[in-house]
């Protein structure tokens, strides 16, 4: 869109070539090093903002008639709204959804209001283990490391045994009456991993979140229910996936490298 300068520009052009379209767009386009485009910069646009100077002696827009539209009318609202409920959480960041609920406005139409009208965008906070100065120099060397061991051997970490436990709760209380401890494999070649390279093996990051993500789809009620979900989900577990997952670990493993050894789930997401 074009502002009110340039607008003028155009139409002074005009009327200083002899009223020609062509020669006011083209020493305006070399002036303002712009390409050819649309509205104003086309032909018919620029009669019609020369028209609307005769007859108005403005280079605005008519304004609309009618009502403004809706959407356009609630961004003021729903941007004060979002400042609100950014203020009264812990973490100062806003709902969309919450802020619907408050104005009475279907979700849709907020979520179009914040990224036409107010360029906002959802995001999601991924939270992350905190690495200390050692644990990047500790990261980084174990790729080094791991990629060592598949020079000499390609199939070299499709035959690790990962093993790992993790938490699967009723209804998220953490008790022993409500809790498994599911463990995945027993350890039969001990290698010393520190905390800060736990995350990156294929337990962590792919197992343990595909089986709670299909676990709870059926809505296990107690603890032997809870149990026959894990072994029926495990079980359906394709050896493709298994093989994706740890080829996965490998992808994480070269993420390491231009990260420092710093945390890699930026990259991978």
């Amino acid at each position: 869109m074009l502002s009110a300068p340039d607008k003028a520009l155009l139409v002074k052009l005009f009327y200083m070539n002899e009223e020609s379209v062509t020669i006011a767009l083209r020493k305006f386009r070399v002036q303002k090093n712009v390409k050819s485009g649309k509205g104003p910069l086309t032909p018919a646009g620029l009669l019609k903002l020369v028209k609307r100077f005769e007859e108005t002696g403005k280079l605005e827009d008519r304004a609309q008639a009618g009502r403004p539209c809706l959407k356009e009318a609630c961004a003021p609202c729903l941007a004060v709204e979002m400042e609100a409920i950014a203020s009264e959480a812990a973490s100062g960041t806003s709902s969309a959804r919450e802020a619907a609920r408050r104005l009475g406005l279907p979700p849709s139409s907020v979520r179009n209001i914040l990224r036409r009208l107010l360029q906002l965008y959802p995001y999601k906070l991924q939270s992350c283990r905190e690495l200390l100065p050692a644990d990047t120099a500790q990261r980084e060397a174990f790729a080094k490391w791991a990629f060592s061991k598949m020079e000499q051997d390609p199939t070299w970490v499709f035959n690790i045994l990962w093993t790992d436990e993790a938490h699967f709760s009723l209804h998220g209380d953490v008790n022993t009456h409500t809790t498994i401890t599911v463990p995945f494999g027993r350890p039969l070649i001990h290698v010393p991993m520190a905390s800060c390279l736990q995350i990156l093996t294929p337990a962590d990051f792919w197992l343990w979140v595909y089986l709670k993500s299909r676990v709870y789809l059926s809505g296990p009620s107690c603890l032997s229910e809870l149990k026959d979900a894990i072994r029926r989900e495990v079980s359906s577990i394709h050896p493709d996936m298994l093989h994706s997952a740890v080829a996965g670990f490998v992808t994480s493993l070269e993420c390491l490298f231009p990260c420092g050894g710093g945390h890699v789930e930026h990259i991978l997401v």
